[in-house]
């Protein structure tokens, strides 16, 4: 049997990529694919997700100081779960030369999801492009995303240099396709991110039970005190908690549970008893989507920005409930037609398994 390589950000501390990363090695595993996910040290996660930040400047010297203790239990929390869910490679990479090693050990190699494309995200590393591997060996993306539309003049080149080596493109959006159309021969699929590839009864498995009920989980990246607002006014009327979810916290309220520290396991664990969420995460969307909960999201821009978001919510038909738009003193709209939703959502679960078999056979 064919073994398969995955490259992909299982080393970022952020529940999205640690998730993503677990969907598509059970996905390739429910096919029948002998795969390991590549142990790949990115030293660009290394600075970004360091205890101490010591190299950043003062401010985020003092900050990561301070922060230490809950980064050390987070961290654990994260280690805890990619040990006991994830089948990652014996042998740890710390270079793209140790990388090239790799090629003695997997048949073809599959990189993504997540901003893997981005020119911002991992440094820019080549390794998520699989420059490492050798040309006879098959070279495949799956969703892989960008976190702005554009691609820098300066880095166009170089672009064109690593993404003409795939055998296989996938993309997450459409817009990222577009991105790469000009530079490429190739066909460019589009696929769901891999979360959406894994039913809720399967995310059940590893989910945690949590102790709250009857709440409004609150789910930022970045600090957001306006989705805090907006959360209490409507719980108050429903006579609900608000539970808020950020592990750099900066202030303190009496009407709300705030959590510093929670794994991937009790993220999915709080979506899935949540009453209602509200985020501008797209992962964050994505498990309430699956949870069938009711969703509202932070766009910002009136509405019109947070493309990632917006472009899944229209490609599930989930009504876009922007938290900017709406009056917390109004009625909320419980306008979602799961049922027409979770047929999107198999549409696109077929889709991407077409696509894998294809490029994997």
């Amino acid at each position: 049997m064919k073994k398969i390589g995955i490259m992909t950000f299982h080393t970022a501390y952020n529940y999205g990529a640690v998730l993503q990363a677990y969907a598509l090695q059970n996905t390739l595993i429910e096919l029948g694919k002998e795969n390991e996910i590549i142990d790949y040290k990115c030293p660009t996660f290394i600075s970004d997700y360091s205890t101490i930040k010591v190299n950043k400047g003062i401010k985020p010297f003092i900050k990561s100081v301070l922060n230490s203790l809950t980064t050390v239990k987070l961290k654990k929390q994260y280690d805890e779960f990619a040990q006991h869910n994830l089948i990652l490679s014996k042998e740890k990479y710390n270079t793209i030369d140790e990388l090239r090693k790799a090629n003695l050990k997997y048949d073809m190699f599959i990189t993504g999801s997540d901003q893997i494309f981005d020119p911002k995200c991992a440094g820019f590393d080549p390794s998520y492009f699989l420059t490492f591997v050798n040309s006879e060996k098959r070279k495949i993306s799956y969703a892989a995303s960008f976190d702005k539309m554009e691609l820098p003049d300066n880095l166009i080149d170089e672009y064109k240099s690593r993404i003409e080596r795939f055998d296989y493109l996938s993309c997450r959006e459409q817009e990222g396709a577009d991105i790469l159309k000009p530079y490429v021969n190739n066909k460019i699929y589009v696929n769901a991110d891999p979360t959406l590839l894994l039913s809720s009864k399967e995310w059940d498995k590893i989910a945690d039970e949590v102790e709250f009920s009857n709440y409004i989980f609150v789910y930022p990246v970045g600090v957001s005190k306006k989705m805090i607002d907006f959360a209490k006014k409507i719980a108050k009327k429903n006579n609900w908690k608000v539970v808020y979810l950020d592990r750099n916290l900066k202030w303190h309220d009496p009407e709300v549970t705030f959590l510093q520290i929670a794994g991937p396991s009790q993220f999915i664990g709080l979506i899935r008893n949540a009453n209602m969420v509200v985020t501008n995460s797209f992962h964050g969307a994505v498990f309430s989507i699956i949870y069938h909960k009711q969703l509202y999201v932070e766009f910002k821009e009136n509405g019109n920005g947070n493309a990632r978001v917006q472009n899944l919510m229209t490609l599930l038909g989930v009504p876009k409930h922007a938290m900017e738009r709406l009056n917390p003193n109004d009625d909320y709209p419980n306008d979602e037609d799961w049922d027409k939703i979770d047929n999107n959502i198999l549409k696109e679960r077929k889709h991407a398994i077409e696509y894998l078999k294809n490029a994997l056979e």
